[in-house]
Protein backbone atom coordinates (compact mmCIF):
# COMPACT_ATOMS: atom_id res chain seq x y z
CA UNK A 1 0.00 0.00 0.00
CA UNK A 2 2.86 2.55 1.03
CA UNK A 3 5.08 1.89 -2.24
CA UNK A 4 1.89 2.22 -4.41
CA UNK A 5 1.65 5.59 -2.69
CA UNK A 6 -1.61 5.29 -0.32
CA UNK A 7 -2.21 6.67 3.27
CA UNK A 8 -4.80 5.21 4.58
CA UNK A 9 -5.63 8.07 7.14
CA UNK A 10 -7.81 5.80 9.83
CA UNK A 11 -5.15 2.47 10.01
CA UNK A 12 -6.33 0.66 12.75
CA UNK A 13 -7.01 -2.78 14.05
CA UNK A 14 -11.12 -2.25 13.23
CA UNK A 15 -10.09 -1.43 9.72
CA UNK A 16 -8.26 -5.06 8.84
CA UNK A 17 -10.38 -7.63 8.60
CA UNK A 18 -9.77 -11.15 8.05
CA UNK A 19 -11.73 -13.77 5.73
CA UNK A 20 -12.12 -17.71 6.51
CA UNK A 21 -8.42 -18.55 5.06
CA UNK A 22 -7.22 -15.82 7.05
CA UNK A 23 -6.26 -13.56 4.14
CA UNK A 24 -6.10 -10.00 5.47
CA UNK A 25 -8.56 -7.03 3.93
CA UNK A 26 -8.28 -3.31 4.61
CA UNK A 27 -11.24 -1.54 4.38
CA UNK A 28 -12.28 2.11 5.16
CA UNK A 29 -10.50 4.06 2.66
CA UNK A 30 -12.71 7.11 2.64
CA UNK A 31 -9.85 9.09 4.39
CA UNK A 32 -7.16 7.96 2.01
CA UNK A 33 -4.81 10.07 0.26
CA UNK A 34 -2.94 8.72 -3.27
CA UNK A 35 0.26 10.83 -3.27
CA UNK A 36 0.68 8.75 -6.67
CA UNK A 37 4.29 7.58 -6.06
CA UNK A 38 6.17 5.74 -2.67
CA UNK A 39 5.39 7.29 0.45
CA UNK A 40 8.36 8.98 2.29
CA UNK A 41 9.81 6.75 4.90
CA UNK A 42 8.09 9.02 8.16
CA UNK A 43 5.17 8.53 6.53
CA UNK A 44 4.99 4.79 6.02
CA UNK A 45 6.18 4.62 10.40
CA UNK A 46 4.05 7.32 11.41
CA UNK A 47 1.07 5.06 9.61
CA UNK A 48 2.58 1.72 10.88
CA UNK A 49 2.94 3.29 14.34
CA UNK A 50 -0.36 4.11 14.97
CA UNK A 51 -1.55 0.35 13.65
CA UNK A 52 0.65 -0.79 16.55
CA UNK A 53 -0.95 1.39 19.18
CA UNK A 54 -4.44 0.26 18.02
CA UNK A 55 -3.71 -3.40 18.05
CA UNK A 56 -2.46 -3.28 21.47
CA UNK A 57 -4.97 -1.58 22.44
CA UNK A 58 -7.32 -3.27 21.29
CA UNK A 59 -6.59 -6.74 21.59
CA UNK A 60 -3.88 -6.68 24.54
CA UNK A 61 -1.33 -9.53 23.77
CA UNK A 62 -2.79 -10.96 21.02
CA UNK A 63 -2.80 -7.64 19.36
CA UNK A 64 1.29 -7.67 19.97
CA UNK A 65 1.41 -11.02 18.39
CA UNK A 66 -0.12 -9.91 15.44
CA UNK A 67 2.42 -6.84 15.37
CA UNK A 68 5.23 -8.93 15.47
CA UNK A 69 3.98 -11.07 13.01
CA UNK A 70 3.56 -8.24 11.10
CA UNK A 71 6.89 -6.97 11.55
CA UNK A 72 8.57 -10.39 10.47
CA UNK A 73 6.71 -10.04 7.33
CA UNK A 74 8.04 -6.86 6.53
CA UNK A 75 11.55 -7.26 7.17
CA UNK A 76 10.90 -10.45 5.31
CA UNK A 77 9.83 -8.62 2.30
CA UNK A 78 12.27 -5.56 2.87
CA UNK A 79 9.46 -3.26 3.12
CA UNK A 80 11.63 -0.28 4.10
CA UNK A 81 11.00 0.61 7.76
CA UNK A 82 14.23 -0.89 8.90
CA UNK A 83 14.47 -0.84 12.61
CA UNK A 84 12.00 1.98 13.07
CA UNK A 85 8.81 -0.61 13.79
CA UNK A 86 10.41 -2.77 16.30
CA UNK A 87 9.11 -3.49 19.40
CA UNK A 88 9.88 -1.16 22.46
Amino acid sequence: MHEAGVWHADLNAHNILLDTAGQPWLIDFDRARDYGEPLAHQLRVANMQRLRRSLEKVAGAQGSAFWQSLNRACAQRHCGYGNSLRSN
